[in-house]
């Protein structure tokens, strides 16, 4: 099962992608290697995921969640191309956080940096679909990255910290290049036995 071509040919289905380290305060990050220093920092909100699709009119989602009619109305409007999008729902919103497809084009292998601009430059949030921006999205360096981090802080919980030259790595459950600052105490386990 390590090869992720396997999970894809099952309907084309994939797991919605993690963070695979966590941190608590931003001193953490130091015990972490192998980042190019150039970061998005945005805010990740708790909710359930999903992947939402639009193909020609017609929207549909793979996760944990339901779309009412108004909804997938919005998800239309967001853009004119088809598209998959990972989405989290919190608080009737949903938060649209990556892109994977775009005009019937897999995007996932491209830099983080390039599936942004993608989102931010060619789709418009509506009522209840909100894409990266300035209130939510940051792009900084290593320099840079406290006072990013401290700014979002105002008014996000829980950021998620991704190296911008990271792809997708769709079909992989966690992603070695995430990293999610939350400096709660809960942590995720997995239950193996009992």
């Amino acid at each position: 099962l390590s090869n992720p071509d396997i999970m894809l040919k099952k309907d084309g289905e994939y797991p919605t992608l993690q963070p695979m380290h966590r941190i608590f305060k931003l001193d953490d990050l130091e015990h972490l290697r192998g980042f190019s220093g150039d970061w998005i920092v945005s805010a990740m909100p708790e909710g359930p995921r999903a992947f939402v699709e639009k193909k020609d009119k017609k929207v549909t989602i793979r996760g944990d969640f339901d779309l009412d009619k108004e909804t997938k109305k919005n998800f239309s409007k967001i853009s004119k191309k088809n598209f998959v999008v990972d989405v989290i729902h919190s608080d009737d919103e949903y938060h649209v956080i990556d892109i994977v497809e775009y005009d019937d084009s897999d995007v996932h292998d491209m830099s983080l940096q390039e599936r942004i601009k993608i989102l931010r430059g060619t789709m418009e949030s509506t009522e209840n679909v909100l894409l990266p921006a300035a209130h939510n999205l940051r792009l900084t360096d290593d320099v840079g990255l406290e006072a990013i981090i401290k700014d979002l802080r105002k008014e996000h919980e829980r950021l998620v910290l991704r190296d911008a030259n990271s792809t997708y790595m769709k079909g992989e459950s966690r992603h070695p290049k995430w990293v999610l600052y939350d400096e709660g105490q809960d942590i995720n386990l997995m239950v193996l036995d009992k």
